[in-house]
């Protein structure tokens, strides 16, 4: 293709700026004034800088929030009023927690803070430090004395989004209620409280 006929017409071909103009005319017609190409450069510098300002921040919050969770894992003893609220208690023999463990498939995630919940939903585990796994365990209903393994586990993360998620799947289960540690003393009637 012989591109000489457009170099030596080059004059006619509008430039960028002048195309922007010619777009501009019927605008500057209705304010009576013609609008300065700075002035549209200037907005554009303006709206392309914001979009990137939000995609940065929006990136950023993003990143933080993920580093915070990672660093600020919740501690064994919130676990374990968390999940006793759920009717889930600590498991302390020796011979339940390796019934548990066999249970538990070799290849699963134990880094610190990971969460693991079979599938009946009865045994969450809880992977604190590389020496130190908490185990918890819902006892079972008056009347049943078996308590057989589930087969299937569900990794449910790490640190507070695996606690959300566990308490999620296990209020479905357990219909939380108040727990009371102590007795309530009984108050008086005639009693005025400030």
């Amino acid at each position: 293709m012989d591109f000489s006929f457009y170099a030596n017409h080059r004059n006619w071909i509008p430039t960028l700026q002048q195309r922007a103009q010619n777009l501009l005319e019927p605008a500057s017609k209705i304010f009576k004034t013609k609008i300065p190409v700075g002035l549209l450069k200037a907005l554009l510098f303006i709206f392309l800088s914001t979009w990137l300002g939000t995609i940065a921040f929006d990136k950023t919050a993003k990143w933080c929030l993920e580093t915070w969770h990672q660093e600020h894992r919740p501690g064994t003893e919130f676990w374990i009023h968390a999940l006793r609220a759920l009717k889930l208690d600590r498991v302390s023999d020796a011979k339940r927690l390796n019934t548990i463990f066999r249970s538990l498939r070799i290849s699963v995630d134990t880094a610190p803070g990971a969460v693991w919940i079979d599938s009946e939903r009865s045994h969450v585990v809880l992977f604190e430090s590389d020496n130190q796994t908490v185990v918890f365990e819902r006892k079972p209903q008056a009347g049943h004395t078996s308590r057989t393994m589930s087969v299937g586990w569900e990794p449910m993360g790490q640190g507070w989004p695996a606690l959300e998620k566990t308490i999620e799947a296990l209020k479905h289960i357990v219909k939380a209620g108040p727990i009371l540690t102590h007795k309530a003393k009984p108050r008086d009637p005639r009693e005025i409280l400030y």
